[in-house]
């Protein structure tokens, strides 16, 4: 889930969700993968390539962190939360649906974290089988940027 951008080359970058991007721009594994980009911008990755349901609930893991969601059924609510094993930095998330923006939280000094119930601006429910992803970054004092995502199926 969470992807490193570093201003100085690293040998690995290591993320918490399905995608890694390494020094060559490289993107790895997909689903709820695990996977790193090696120092010749080479990929590799583990995990299956599917993307894992929301309901009961999904979480992706590893030594940053974790990235969970959860929906009880069919067009019932998503609670959903970023737990980073370094809590200290500036988050700003976007949570979408099928790519449909249904929440933004703005800067704040604290792990996201939050519900979607419904498409207010369109009066619609969540459609099942849709795509549920969070989209965010988290910029530490030091000024290094980490973005991380996460993505689930609708029940």
């Amino acid at each position: 889930m969470i992807r490193r951008l570093m201003a100085a080359p690293l040998a690995l970058a290591v993320v918490l969700a399905p995608v890694a991007f390494g020094a060559a721009g490289c993107a790895c594994g997909s689903g709820t993968a695990v996977a790193a980009a090696d120092s010749s911008g080479g990929c590799e990755s583990s995990g299956s390539g599917g993307v894992q349901p929301c309901s009961p609930s999904a979480t992706d893991a590893n030594f940053n962190g974790r990235i969970g969601a959860q929906q009880a059924g069919p067009q019932k609510p998503v609670a959903w939360g970023v737990y980073p094993g370094d809590p200290v930095g500036v988050f700003t998330v976007t949570i979408t649906v099928d790519g449909q923006v249904y929440d933004k939280k703005p800067p704040q000094p604290y792990p996201p974290h939050g519900s979607i119930v419904y498409d207010a601006e369109n009066k619609r429910y969540l459609q099942s089988g849709g795509v549920f992803r969070i989209d965010g970054s988290v910029k530490r004092a030091n000024g290094q940027q980490e973005e991380f995502y996460f993505q689930c199926k609708l029940a």
